[in-house]
């Protein structure tokens, strides 16, 4: 699929600097703030939204391009029809294209501020909201009961705010 090349190309070029040195956490890099790690999942539904847009566009133009033609007015007023929907697709696509960078950027930061944390806690919090899951099924990923996850996370949104 197009999308995940598109995305592959953009997380080689996230991975490099402006000099083209490769690019680190570390000092210097800005504050988590719990508004940044909800931030992931409200990306992520984004794209699937515009996704799903787009699916929903592309079965309407295969579905017009199938129908026959015989009993069309001349002018082809089906055409046009087809050509906005399209039009439409490509600036959706667009949009996506976009939210795709935004995230990969926006994940690389977290993902760095992840890994300051004890391996514990940064996994309680990557599959929350890097991966989106539910408190359920982080617990089943993890280990831990939801009630754990969920004090992990309390914990660690608690010392955000504080910073």
């Amino acid at each position: 699929m197009k999308i995940k090349n598109i995305l592959e190309k953009s997380k080689k070029a996230l991975e490099t600097d402006k000099n083209g040195h490769a690019a680190r956490g570390g000092k210097g890099q800005k504050k988590m703030t719990v508004e940044q790690l909800r931030e992931c999942w409200w990306r992520r539904s984004k794209i699937k939204s515009l996704q799903d847009r787009i699916e929903r566009i592309n079965e309407q133009i295969t579905s017009a391009a199938a129908k026959p033609l015989t009993h069309a007015p001349r002018g082809g007023g089906n055409r046009d029809a087809i050509g906005e929907a399209v039009a439409k697709m490509q600036e959706l696509r667009a949009d996506l294209l976009r939210e795709l960078v935004a995230l990969e950027e926006h994940l690389r930061t977290v993902e760095r501020w992840l890994d300051t944390l004890p391996p514990n806690k940064a996994a309680v919090l990557r599959l929350r909201y890097v991966d989106g899951y539910s408190w359920r099924r982080v617990a089943r990923e993890t280990n831990y009961s939801a009630d754990h996850c969920r004090r992990i996370n309390s914990e660690a949104c608690a010392k955000l705010a504080t910073k």
